[in-house]
């Protein structure tokens, strides 16, 4: 992980102590493994990878993840342009694509259940308006201490709007909020705030880069 403590416009801003940690949610808490959608395309005799290409390029899909258009609609535009391929076992395949909703980091989960005995945990995610089911499905519905999703902000990272919109929610200034994402615009996007703004890689190095900070919190 890279540490970075760039500030707004290249400054460097007044060091407060850290009173909330904001966290992207996948590629960070959760993973998408390849092999139970693989499955649903070898089941259907397409090439593996295939529905996820249609589900990434259908124009639902940012459209969702920016609140115009709901998960339903996504999935049925993935229906309308595979049937092109499968016919009528298309609606069958997507809603099986589909109901794979990821596998939890739990060493990371870890790592937030300490981070909650000191200060304060959210989420802001890029996600559609299934994400509070996918939390609740997972088991993460009470893992943190508020949810941010763009589908329901209508605002997406690396949109600089969407850090204040949750500074604002949560009430805390920039420069006393860490943030960490696996898409590197996202953290800049963040330091173009004023938040504290990491590159996130693996959890052992999450926990190595942010230990510190809360260390100088402590004895602030």
């Amino acid at each position: 992980m890279t540490h970075q403590q760039q500030g707004r416009s290249g400054s460097n801003p007044v060091r407060m102590p850290i009173g909330a940690v904001i966290l992207d949610m996948d590629g960070v808490v959760r993973h998408w493994r390849p092999e139970p959608t693989h499955a649903v395309d070898e089941a259907y005799g397409l090439t593996a990878g295939t529905i996820n290409s249609i589900a990434l390029t259908v124009p639902e899909s940012y459209l969702g993840v920016l609140g115009v258009c709901s998960f339903a609609d996504w999935l049925d535009a993935i229906i309308l342009e595979l049937s092109i391929r499968i016919g009528v076992e298309a609606r069958e395949a997507v809603h099986r694509w589909a109901s794979y909703r990821g596998d939890i980091d739990r060493d990371m989960l870890a790592i937030v259940e300490r981070l909650r005995t000191r200060v304060p945990v959210h989420v802001l995610s890029n996600a559609h308006d299934c994400f509070m089911d996918d939390m609740y499905q997972l088991g993460l519905s009470e893992a943190f201490d508020s949810f941010h999703y763009s589908a329901e902000m209508k605002l997406a990272k690396p949109d600089p709007a969407a850090y204040l919109k949750v500074l604002d929610r949560i009430g805390m200034p920039a420069n006393q909020c860490v943030f960490a994402d696996d898409y590197p615009e996202n953290v800049v996007a963040a330091q173009s705030v004023g938040i504290l703004a990491f590159d996130y890689t693996t959890p052992a190095a999450f926990e190595e880069a942010i230990s510190p900070l809360l260390a100088e919190t402590q004895h602030a």
